[in-house]
């Protein structure tokens, strides 16, 4: 279920209007909004979302084949702590004036 809302998080982020930093003006432009997403926050929030340990699964099977022990792959759950990097713009977004709230 989490990660069911990671990947909504991305489809709305593509939609999500944002402050211009120089004019601090609001862009409701989808065009605008999508380009500064992809080009900002889009490639963490994409490798927090996926299943490394499920591709690797499905990719290389003979390696994770009676593998009971999750000591011999961990670093590919490490690579989960990408999600911890989206709380920073969660802290942002809270920190953030009243005026633009």
């Amino acid at each position: 279920m989490i990660d069911i809302c990671f990947y909504l998080d991305i489809f709305i982020s593509f939609r999500t209007t944002y402050q211009n930093p120089y004019t601090g003006d609001e862009i409701y432009d989808g065009w605008l909004i999508a380009k500064n997403y992809f080009f900002g926050r889009f490639v963490i929030d994409f490798f927090s979302t996926i299943q490394f340990d499920g591709i690797v699964g499905i990719l290389f099977p003979q390696l994770l084949a009676g593998d009971t022990s999750s000591e011999k792959y961990q670093i590919i759950s490490c690579l989960k702590l990408f999600r911890v990097l989206r709380l920073g713009r969660l802290i942002n977004y809270l920190n953030s004036s009243d005026d633009f709230k």
